[in-house]
């Protein structure tokens, strides 16, 4: 089997960041602890596991019955760097900026499924999901 060399590697590397055109921010919810003396447990905080290039492609999916209104529920694929740290399922990223689309700024998703690359993948494909209550609902 042929081994690419390090030539092959970093020109698809710079050819596959070059299409990242947005840029999004992962974050990892954090556990809740729970104190004993007050019964309480501490609020939902989030760690920012990564920020920085991705290429976001075009969301699947419809409209459905989701406790008892209706919601878009959708899926796509983001692509970040390949040497990027590695996100888990339910992590989520966050949109902060799209010069294509600018309308994707402030989107979020919750990651759904990780694709860990190959002996020449320059990035990581990170398959979405995406959840928005309809507008025409109360």
């Amino acid at each position: 089997m042929p081994v690419p060399s390090a030539r092959a590697r970093s020109y698809l590397y710079k050819m596959t960041v070059g299409q990242m055109t947005s840029t999004v921010t992962i974050e990892r919810p954090a556990v809740p602890t729970f104190d004993s003396t007050t019964g309480m447990s501490t609020a939902h905080t989030s760690v920012v596991v990564w920020s920085g290039p991705a290429r976001i492609y075009s969301t699947t999916g419809g409209m459905q019955l989701v406790g008892g209104g209706l919601a878009a529920i959708g899926q796509s694929t983001v692509s970040i760097p390949q040497d990027a740290p590695l996100p888990k399922v339910d992590d989520m990223v966050e949109v902060t900026a799209s010069p294509d689309d600018p309308a994707m700024v402030g989107r979020r998703y919750r990651v759904i499924d990780v694709t860990e690359g190959g002996i020449l993948s320059p990035s990581r494909q990170l398959t979405v999901t995406t959840q928005e209550g309809s507008p025409w609902t109360s």
